[in-house]
């Protein structure tokens, strides 16, 4: 058991899975999942977490007012909020690399006793793009590619440049391989993570922010609670934990599977550690896989 407390920042291209990972995390005992925790201060979004709104409160009934809170005391305010529950892990799945680059710059001048490290976590570029165009709809593969590729490589130095733990791990591992995945996971947050946490839905989160991953959180408050933009999708799949694969179905998922031939994708796959013929292979073998 970690005694010391600890921010685990989450970052990621959107559509990645951080809103996930971060209530698979945030469901452990000693967790607390946050979501975008960035949005009250940086985002004007309300002050009271996606859940106490959904339940029709003005303020959260953990965090509570957070208007009253400086951007930079945030965590230590949730971190005290949080405490009487034993927690001592907040999982802030922010993503945005100007927030964590902020957050951890301030606690570590001012914050010592507070920890802070990194999830970088990536998605294949197969399911990325299916998924980021069904917001995106004028962005092409090629298009898509080229800013999947960007963001690894900015995110991955500025990540370097932090000098703080952190791990790599994919969107796949977490899904496909679940036994490593929360080994890995284990080590870097510094205890232990089991598969019962997959099973979110099962704990109250106050966090903020998500879109799929946050329906089994809310969607059983209103059907307004969580508009997700696949409503029809994350219905049919509630209090379910799968591997959205939906790519496969595209029109033109031929062309995105020509992607793996594509020797500089593979070049960033072989950094996280997995290959798309491991992909693959895991695909065929998991119960999980939805489209």
């Amino acid at each position: 058991m970690t005694q010391q407390p600890q921010i685990v920042f989450i970052t990621s291209e959107m559509r990645s899975g951080s809103t996930f990972l971060s209530y698979v995390l945030g469901t452990n005992p000693q967790s607390a999942h946050l979501g975008e925790f960035r949005r009250p201060w940086r985002l004007g979004a309300k002050s009271s977490c996606r859940l106490c709104e959904a339940k029709g409160y003005e303020v959260c009934e953990v965090l509570g007012d957070l208007s009253e809170i400086s951007a930079m005391d945030a965590h230590r305010h949730a971190l005290n909020c949080f405490e009487h529950f034993g927690v001592t892990t907040l999982i802030d799945a922010s993503k945005n690399m100007d927030w964590i680059e902020e957050v951890i710059g301030h606690y570590s001048l001012h914050h010592s006793d507070i920890a802070c490290k990194i999830i970088h976590l990536v998605r294949e570029p197969r399911g990325w793009i299916s998924s980021e165009r069904r917001r995106q709809q004028a962005m092409t593969i090629q298009s898509g590619v080229q800013r999947w590729k960007d963001h690894f490589y900015a995110t991955s130095e500025r990540i370097r440049a932090l000098s703080v733990d952190c791990i790599r791990i994919t969107y796949e591992e977490i899904l496909l391989s679940r036994e490593t995945a929360l080994r890995r996971l284990s080590q870097l947050i510094g205890f232990s993570q089991n598969s019962s946490q997959y099973e979110y839905w099962t704990k109250e989160h106050h966090g903020f922010g998500g879109n799929g991953a946050a329906y089994n959180n809310l969607g059983r408050f209103s059907a307004t609670a969580c508009q997700t933009g696949d409503d029809s999708f994350y219905t049919k799949n509630q209090a379910k934990t799968f591997y959205d694969c939906r790519w496969s179905q595209e029109p033109d998922s031929d062309a995105l599977n020509q992607l793996v031939r594509d020797p500089s994708i593979q070049e960033i796959l072989d950094q996280c550690g997995t290959s798309f013929e491991m992909i693959d292979a895991a695909l065929k073998e998991s119960p999980d896989v939805q489209v």
